[in-house]
């Protein structure tokens, strides 16, 4: 079962800037960094046949969370991005960018179609319509240390 640990947030599907996350800068890093720990524990993609189960524990760390109230907890929520928009990052940067949208571009920090992280290659399975089951959660404390774990196995 592939399993890993990735620093900082994963990446927002939402992107933040009505780009695609695929050609925004801040998004194109934290898809580098999913996509290449990744590679360090994913020998092979899951085939097309196979279901995949897919379970994500997102750290976030909010300074002074302990003290803030209800107001100021929601707008440093809304700054790290919605649950939702986050796992979609994390299972659209785990697959192949859709063929089905060749004009989609790229940020220059992928690099060409060489590179083992280049949004054409799929990294854990050629489509997320192979996960079954998700289990997402978030985690806030205070402090400034945002991490997250991603586990993979088949259904």
């Amino acid at each position: 079962m592939p399993c890993f640990e990735v620093d900082g947030l994963p990446p927002n599907k939402a992107g933040g800037s009505g780009k695609s996350m695929w050609s925004n800068e801040q998004q194109a890093r934290r898809l580098i960094a999913l996509r290449k720990k990744a590679l360090e524990v994913v020998k092979s993609p899951y085939t097309e046949e196979e279901d995949v189960r897919l379970r994500l524990k997102i750290h976030v760390g909010i300074p002074g969370w302990d003290t803030l109230g209800a107001e100021d907890r929601r707008k440093a929520l809304k700054l790290v991005g919605d649950l939702d928009n986050l796992v979609a990052g994390v299972c659209d940067g785990l697959m192949e960018a859709h063929k089905n949208t060749p004009r989609t571009s790229f940020h220059c920090s992928f690099g060409d179609s060489t590179n083992s992280v280049y949004p054409r290659k799929s990294i854990a399975f050629k489509d997320d319509s192979q996960i079954t089951k998700i289990h997402a959660e978030r985690v806030v404390s205070a402090g400034h240390h945002a991490w997250y774990r991603v586990e993979m196995a088949r259904a």
